[in-house]
Parts: structure tokens; sequence; C-alpha cells
């Protein structure tokens, strides 16, 4: 057999005189470029959601609440909610089943990909009668847009760039708010904040470790105190941080319970 190929292989055989001639079997090397480009299986289903790719588990009902720590316990085989995930929702440990749609058995939550910003997504324009109209699913590829629109007649398919979302919120990256607000000065000292010069880039790809959030400015490693859902307001540890509107400080809480990404209205002082 060839390891490489996983296909039978055939040995010339040399026929000499009565006896037949005895032939090393040939050494097969292997092409580093036919290894690169076999199939990898993933670990994970893939359909409208890729579980292969970072994602996040959301309320059905509300797209703004969103859950901590998603992970996939197993993979279900025949079952039509195959992904088994777990994530903690309000301070306790929740397990859901999942389709490939995203969607879990009760219809209580479902599963986004937390892909990165630019990304490209395809929109499809098809035609109803003399009217155009666009399909209401966007599809990751173009390929996929014409082979699973439920468009009768398309009539063309456009990619669309999705940007990061920019919402006002209460912190900054890297940015220092106005001590001035309708008129008239804070007279608390406001603190300085390292690298945020005029003009200085700031590099998005990599994780902070100094924030704007909830009326200052945090340090990976300082102890904050934050509120959560039946726990009460707990000192914690800021263990890293995002650039995120809703949750941008990963905290550890001293209480010995496990590490979350807290909504930033949460966090104290």
């Amino acid at each position: 057999m060839d390891p490489t190929q996983g296909n039978p292989v055939q040995y010339p055989v040399l026929v000499g005189g009565a006896a037949e001639a005895e032939v090393q079997p040939a050494v097969i090397v292997a092409d580093e470029a036919s290894i690169a480009s076999e199939t990898v299986v993933p670990a994970y289903p893939i359909g409208l959601i890729d579980f292969n790719k970072p994602f996040v588990v959301v309320d059905y009902h509300n797209d703004d609440e969103t859950f901590d720590n998603p992970q996939i316990l197993t993979v279900l085989k025949g079952s039509m909610y195959p992904v088994v995930v777990t994530f903690w929702k309000n301070g306790e440990q929740c397990v859901a089943q999942f389709n490939t749609d995203g969607e879990d058995e009760h219809a209580d939550y479902k599963v986004e990909n937390d892909e990165p910003f630019p990304r490209t997504v395809f929109v499809v324009i098809g035609r109803d009668g003399r009217s155009l109209v666009a399909d209401d699913e966007t599809y990751g590829s173009e390929e996929a847009a014409r082979n699973d629109s439920t468009l009768d007649e398309i009539v063309g398919i456009f990619p669309l760039t999705i940007e990061a979302p920019v919402s006002v919120s209460d912190f900054h990256d890297g940015g220092v708010e106005s001590d001035e607000i309708d008129g008239v000065e804070d007279d608390e000292e406001s603190d300085d904040i390292e690298g945020t010069e005029t003009g200085q880039v700031v590099d998005l790809n990599q994780a902070p470790t100094e924030m704007y959030v909830a009326g200052r400015v945090r340090h990976v490693g300082e102890t904050v105190h934050a509120y959560r859902n039946n726990f009460g307001v707990r000192a914690c540890t800021i263990v890293k941080m995002r650039r995120d509107s809703r949750k941008s400080l990963y905290i550890d809480p001293k209480d010995g319970n496990d590490a979350y990404w807290a909504l930033n209205k949460n966090v104290r002082y």
C-alpha cells in the first residue's frame, strides 16, 4: 500500500527465462504538494454555520443577548441536532443541541459564527415577473449563493463587504473622553493614558492591555468590581481585553467561580 495515497501500488514483475526475476519494491517518494492538497476532514459539521470556526450562542428571540464561553461537547451522529454545545447563562452552565443551521431543538438559542471584520458576503438578486427581488439570506461564497438561493430566476450575485459595527458606547479604543459636558468642566482629575498621542496608529488586530471602559481606564491585571445576576457585585481580576461595544473585559472572579466576558454596563469600580 502506498501510505500517501491509500491505494494499492502495482510493482512490475520481470520474467526472464523459466524463473521470474525478483524485483525490489519501488520506493515511493511522497510529493509534498500532493500531500498539502489532500482534503482535510473538518472536526465538526459545516452548514449555514461552520462549527469549526469561532461562534457565539445568542438568545433566539433577542440578538443582543449573548452567552459566555460556548464550547462543543460532542457531535451526535444521525441526529437532526447533532452539535451539543455548553455555555454559561446568568452564572449557570447550560447545554443545548444545535442543527447545522445554528438553531437549537427547542428554539431557545441560536448559533452565529463570530467572524472577524471586515468580511464579504454575497447577496442574490432575482426576478419576480417584472420586479426585482432580493434573497432574504446572504451567502459565504458566490457558489453557495448560486446553489442555495431559493429564488427561481437569478439576475445577479453581488459581493457585499461588512465592516465592523460602530456604536456609541461607554468606552473608547484608547481614546480620551472630553472632560467638558454641556459647558461644565469636570473637577475630577482625569487619568493620563499612555500611547494615545495624536497621530499614533493603533493596531486593531492586537489585543489591548488598557482601555477606557465604564467611565475610566482599565488595565490587564487590575482588580475591578462587577455585578452579575445571581452573584451580585464581586471583586474580579481583569485577565484580558477586546474591542467590543458590549463586553470588553474578560474577568476572573476572586470567589473561585469561572472567568467570563463581563457586560461593560455591569463593571462598577
